[in-house]
């Protein structure tokens, strides 16, 4: 007989409950734990976390979403060329961070299987897990935990603007006070433009034009007329309509300025 939802939707809960305990949480994080989860299950059915944009995930994990610092991350997203080069630095200093830390924990390894401590560390400082290992406190970690999310995935928001997608909100994944991750969500239409291997400068361009309410096509037809070359094919229209929409784009009026910055961010212009 296959599972009913609702025990699915429980068992990860369940094994949360039973790992905790395993690792030595006290008797109180298990019961706060199982609290947090009957009343996300209880907004749940009442539709409170739809009211506030908000979703349950894995069971015990609160997604919560908002709109709030989008017209700053439009206002700092405007440098796209210095953010494009720190984006190609941070890709190359995160392989580099990458082997480092791999290396260290092979050293690592290596050290303690030479010399093995006399005396192991009890199961409950394994994880570390800030408030139930004994040598790392709550606050600090947490509060460590909350900048580097918010750094982190605000520069996924400006690296996505930079490129030409928008954003649909940011977000940050809860157990409890405990933020354990969050995310910048792109708008869906975008994300199923985008195709792994292709080439989004078109959409950037796209983009860039909308944002401006710059129609492209004006840009194209003129940019294909005043090409350096000694002629050029254009598709021939196919109805009345088309033709007047072609010579509607090569009598369009596009400011200076416009063509100064598309050649500005795209290389391409008059």
């Amino acid at each position: 007989m296959a599972a009913e939802p609702g025990s699915r939707g429980i068992l990860v809960p369940l094994l949360l409950l039973f790992l905790a305990h395993s690792l030595g949480a006290p008797i109180w994080l298990i019961v706060l734990i199982a609290v947090w989860y009957s009343g996300l299950v209880f907004a749940e059915s009442t539709g409170a976390l739809d009211r506030f944009d908000a979703t349950r995930a894995m069971g015990v994990i609160l997604m919560i979403r908002t709109k709030r610092g989008m017209r700053l991350l439009d206002f700092v997203s405007k440098p796209k060329r210095f953010w494009r080069g720190f984006g190609e630095l941070s890709i190359w200093l995160c392989f580099f961070v990458m082997f480092m830390v791999v290396l260290l924990l092979l050293l690592s390894a290596i050290a303690v299987a030479l010399s093995p401590p006399d005396d192991p560390l009890p199961a409950s400082d394994l994880l570390l897990i800030p408030g139930v290992t004994s040598f790392v406190p709550f606050w600090w970690p947490a509060l460590a935990l909350i900048v580097a999310i918010v750094i982190h995935e605000y520069s996924h928001g400006i690296q996505a603007r930079v490129h030409g997608m928008r954003l649909r909100s940011f977000g940050i994944l809860q157990l409890g006070p405990l933020p354990m991750g969050a995310f910048a969500e792109p708008e869906e239409s975008e994300s199923r433009r985008k195709v792994p291997g292709k080439d989004p400068v078109a959409h950037a361009m796209w983009s860039w034009c909308r944002e401006r309410e710059v129609n492209i096509r004006h840009l194209a037809i003129q940019y294909c007329m005043a090409a350096p070359v000694d002629g050029i094919v254009l598709p021939g229209p196919a109805n009345k309509q088309q033709v007047e929409d072609a010579v509607e784009a090569a009598e369009a009026d596009i400011p200076t300025e416009i063509w100064r910055d598309f050649k500005a961010e795209f290389g391409i212009g008059l």
